[in-house]
């Protein structure tokens, strides 16, 4: 198939998706509104959409966005002459690909772009209702967004909707045995310490100052206690601030990022995973952590209650509550059996219900079959 993908070309999933149809022989063809970004087979052909003064983008990406669809459609498109579209996120991705006119289109929603877009204005919530009831199929992270988008555009979508659930990671890649020997002493931590690990960016929607000030309160009960907070984002100047103002700046570490291939040795050194993000499709992070055996801490969302069981492969936490989450990070700090166990059962449910290869191998053969149904037309 020659595939053509508009998304968020910075992102790792979109990474990970794109370079599988490529391994797989596909050719593929990324539009973007990023610039170039490594990390990509080097059979993937990449577009770039037009920036007007970049250094002004506040200003000048409303009158990009008018320029996009025409440069998508006048010079991308004629040029590639895919047999299937594919958007990854809803929001700007989809919008574009609806907007070309294109089909077979298959839409792919992420997170945010169901949960929280169309929440924003009327125009983001007509945009999202028009791209959705615009797609030939649709594929979802979770069920509670498959049945977010359907209250959103109504039942004519419903039968659209291909599969309303995926969250896969390379098992083989994030598993227990992948020790982060020499990563604690990159840290200058020792081996008798105890590490909580956040690799969410540090953005509003992650709410990683819960996590914050939740230090204070475990340090005063454990005080050789860690934080590795892996990511970047807007935020990272405040929450480095609020590190300071708690008294607890020696106890974090903002790491920024890391290469994905380098997670597995930082995850397998620390002792917990916390993530206490407001909203979220599957989280690729927190099945990354499971897979390497960390017991979770995780915020009471959704998503988070498809792969959580409350005590029995970790625990759930109100959203915003740092007291809660303290106490149950102080509580498996102070049981080690817990965290064992813990960690065995998460393992064991992602091997269950997250192999990548099994997948994704299910979402190319959608992709495959639409091209199919487009041919006989």
């Amino acid at each position: 198939m020659r595939i053509c993908f508009f998304a968020q070309g910075s992102a790792i999933h979109t990474r990970r998706w794109i370079n599988y149809f490529a391994e797989r022989g596909h050719d593929v063809h990324l539009i973007t509104f990023e610039p170039v970004i490594e990390g990509y087979n080097k059979s993937v052909k990449i577009y770039n959409l037009l920036r007007i003064f970049p250094n002004l983008w506040p200003i000048t990406r409303f009158v990009s966005g008018i320029i996009w669809p025409f440069q998508v459609l006048f010079l991308f498109l004629k040029k590639i002459k895919p047999d299937i579209l594919g958007a990854i996120s809803i929001t700007i991705n989809g919008y574009l690909a609806v907007a070309s006119g294109f089909h077979p289109l298959i839409l792919t929603a992420c997170g945010s772009d169901i949960l929280i877009a169309p929440k924003k204005n009327y125009i983001w919530r007509f945009l999202t209702i028009f791209t959705l009831r615009k797609a030939d199929a649709l594929i979802f992270a979770a069920p509670h967004m498959a049945e977010t988008a359907i209250t959103l555009a109504g039942d004519i979508i419903r039968d659209r909707i291909y599969r309303d659930s995926f969250g896969s990671i390379d098992l083989e890649k994030f598993n227990p045995t992948k020790r982060g020997f020499g990563i604690r002493e990159k840290l200058n931590l020792d081996n008798n310490c105890f590490v909580i690990i956040s690799t969410r960016n540090l953005r509003q929607i992650y709410d990683v100052d819960t996590l914050i000030k939740s230090a204070p309160i475990v340090i005063d009960k454990i005080p050789k206690t860690y934080f590795i907070i892996i990511g970047d984002g807007e935020k990272r100047g405040k929450l480095e601030k609020l590190s300071e103002d708690l008294n607890v700046k020696n106890n974090i570490k903002f790491l920024g990022f890391i290469p994905h291939e380098d997670l597995p040795k930082y995850l397998t050194a620390a002792d917990i995973y916390v993530s206490t993000s407001l909203s979220d499709g599957t989280s690729v992070s927190l099945l990354e952590a499971m897979g390497c055996e960390l017991v979770p801490v995780v915020t009471d969302i959704p998503a988070n209650q498809d792969w959580i069981k409350q005590g029995v492969n970790g625990f759930l936490v109100p959203i915003r509550d740092h007291n809660a989450l303290a106490n149950k990070i102080i509580y498996l700090l102070e049981n080690e059996e817990k965290r064992k166990t813990f960690g065995i059962a998460s393992r064991e449910i992602v091997e269950e219900k997250s192999d990548y290869y099994k997948q994704m191998a299910e979402i190319e053969k959608i992709y495959e079959d639409l091209v199919c149904v487009q041919s006989r037309k």
